[in-house]
């Protein structure tokens, strides 16, 4: 169904409005320790990408378009990681969107802030549950087996007892891979962040972004011995890495080592 058109009209001082007319502005931000919580990412962060879309005016003056934000308060206001701002601009056609954190809307200037509570605690526990459950069936059918009086009764409960055995294995397959897709999943998320708050520093730095992220690893190890010019590539790295933050890069190697115990755990138990 075609849209209906409306001409633009003139404010009080000349300038031209539409309830079409807008302006987007993207900011980095910084925040302070311990950081800022985003909706599904997995870790806080001190670095962030603000994108908020305004009304506009449009004033004819001197032969130019004069185009301004029309009013002080958003229409909307949202927040994300340097991972997800760069999942936005290069997810053309990804149905299911990119995570975003609402900071404003034009009918509530201050969204409240939500809890951080990563979800890796949520789907440690789901795996623990699936476990259970298929452990409690192999139980119930030993009880069985102890219980049978008769032969007959124990060959019907030993067959059904070798079946729940048979089939706990792939009953844990599911789990088990949901589980190590959720801990590869914080992993890429927090060395794409990472290296997306290095690769901005280095720009600030007037460094080539491709000699500090190129063989970059989540340890800040430079692994390319034939470069020859290394030291001088280690020292860039340092240097952007001192200003991306040191401490949400701790965090971050601090959560994926923690991510990756926590499922060895879940697992041994």
């Amino acid at each position: 169904m075609p849209r209906e058109i409306e001409e633009p009209t003139l404010d009080e001082y000349g300038a031209e409005v539409h309830p079409a007319f807008g302006v987007a502005v993207v900011n980095n931000f910084t925040s302070g320790p311990p950081g800022a919580t985003f909706f599904d990412s997995e870790i806080q962060h001190q670095h962030g990408v603000v994108l908020t879309v305004y009304r506009a005016t449009r004033k004819r003056d001197l032969n130019t378009d004069w185009i301004h934000q029309n009013g002080r308060l958003p229409l909307i206001e949202i927040e994300m990681s340097q991972a997800q701002w760069g999942a936005l601009v290069s997810a053309f056609g990804n149905g299911s969107g990119v995570p975003v954190t609402i900071r404003a809307t034009e009918t509530d200037h201050y969204v409240p802030d939500m809890p951080y509570a990563p979800r890796m605690a949520t789907q440690v526990a789901e795996t623990r549950e699936a476990a259970t459950r298929a452990t409690e069936k192999v139980r119930e059918a030993y009880d069985q087996l102890k219980d049978a009086a008769t032969p007959k009764a124990k060959r019907e409960a030993m067959s059904y007892l070798q079946a729940m055995i048979n089939n706990l294995p792939s009953n844990l397959v599911f789990a088990e891979k949901q589980l190590v897709e959720h801990v590869e999943t914080t992993v890429n998320k927090a060395k794409a962040d990472i290296e997306a708050m290095v690769t901005n520093q280095a720009r600030y730095l007037g460094i080539d972004p491709a000699r500090v992220t190129a063989p970059l690893q989540l340890g800040g190890e430079v692994l390319d011995s034939d470069d020859e010019n290394l030291e001088e590539h280690r020292e860039h790295t340092e240097a952007a890495f001192d200003l991306a933050g040191k401490q949400q890069c701790k965090q971050a190697g601090r959560h994926i080592a923690s991510t990756r115990h926590t499922a060895d755990t879940c697992w041994a138990e």
